[in-house]
């Protein structure tokens, strides 16, 4: 079910990686849940996203633990 790769973008107004068609960086959304929010109160809060969304930034950042961002970015835009 939640297999699909989380898109994200650079926004070059807020110098950040965020998911793609929002506003909302990926730093963000990880801060929400490293305080506590339930997946359920970030898409009361944040209806642009959905349940695959939060995971996909979930997953992301497990798996790029170790890695620089740069080298993260060139590997999810196929660089």
């Amino acid at each position: 079910m939640f297999n699909k790769p989380i898109e994200i973008e650079y926004d070059e107004i807020l110098q950040r990686y965020k998911i793609k068609n929002t506003r909302l960086t990926l730093e963000f959304v990880s801060n929400l849940i490293e305080n506590g929010w339930s997946i359920k109160d970030i898409i009361k809060n944040y209806p642009q996203l959905d349940e695959e969304k939060i995971i996909g930034v979930l997953k992301y950042k497990n798996k790029n633990r170790k890695k620089g961002i740069k080298e993260v970015i060139d590997e999810i835009i196929g660089r």
